[in-house]
């Protein structure tokens, strides 16, 4: 009979605690909070309505939208005007003025000052991003040591990297698409390693790179995932590379290619990781 009670009441625990409910009031667990991280220059600013409605229509909502502006835009040594209509059109559009140009990691680094939990959501301001795009990249997050991606790159066996073809592990997240990650993945000598990998000329253009080869070395995973009608081919057949997005200020268009950037300096990189975190600095 006790044990007849002790189920009893194990059961009704139970339903307590899935139905959240407290006399007839039913409490619902809050969304997990997306804040979308990017940057942008002074010649494409005027050009994000596109890009920002596509953030602001997910079926997952975002908290907040941070945009990172420097003072000057360091490769041709613009200001920025913030156009008049952003705040008023976008008001989940959070201005964050940073102190300096980082270059394309501006679009993470200076938000981890402002942001001290919850998820991550690593956008590009030439992408057009679809509808259920954070739905998906939420759905798959079933582990918090993983970073999710809908494309990235993997290593050859000559020191190189190419393209993954199928959903799975990957070495290097390709951010343009939108990247997921949480704020607890980023310790205090984060900052400390990407400014010495921006201090290298080229390392400084592979912002991607720099991430990843963090994330790997601290024991996260990077994941490419997708589903029927959000992945990486839907994304280029409905043509969300927005126009600009394929002119000559796209880092994609440098001299250098991105996989070629990648080859010269991923052993540069190991190297910073390990003197940040195995030399203390």
């Amino acid at each position: 009979m006790i044990q007849v009670v002790i189920a009893l009441i194990f059961a009704l625990v139970c339903w307590l605690v899935l139905n959240r409910k407290i006399g007839m009031q039913t409490f619902v667990l809050p969304k997990p909070s997306v804040v979308a991280s990017m940057t942008t220059s002074p010649s494409r600013i005027h050009r994000l309505i596109p890009m920002l409605e596509s953030v602001m229509k997910q079926t997952y909502p975002v908290d907040r939208i941070i945009l990172n502006i420097p003072p000057k835009f360091d490769r041709t040594g613009e200001a920025y005007v913030v156009p008049s209509w952003m705040s008023e059109k976008f008001p989940k559009v959070e201005i964050n003025r940073v102190d300096q140009d980082y270059g394309p990691i501006t679009k993470l680094l200076p938000t981890l000052d402002v942001v001290h939990d919850g998820f991550i959501w690593i956008v590009d301001d030439d992408q057009r991003y679809e509808p259920r795009e954070l739905e998906m990249l939420m759905f798959h997050f079933t582990s918090p040591d993983r970073a999710l991606c809908m494309t990235g790159l993997v290593k050859t066996a000559s020191m190189g990297f190419e393209e993954a073809q199928k959903d799975g592990k990957v070495d290097v997240f390709e951010a343009y698409a939108g990247v997921l990650v949480h704020r607890s993945m980023f310790d205090y000598l984060f900052k400390e390693y990407v400014l010495k990998a921006i201090a290298h000329p080229v390392a400084r253009f592979c912002d991607d790179l720099i991430t990843s080869v963090y994330l790997t070395y601290k024991g996260y995973s990077i994941w490419r995932v997708g589903d029927s009608d959000v992945n990486i081919s839907v994304h280029w057949q409905k043509g969300n590379v927005l126009r600009y997005g394929r002119q000559s200020d796209a880092l994609h268009q440098m001299e250098m290619g991105t996989l070629d950037r990648y080859r010269h300096v991923i052993l540069v990189l190991d190297q910073m990781i390990w003197a940040t975190y195995e030399m203390g600095g």
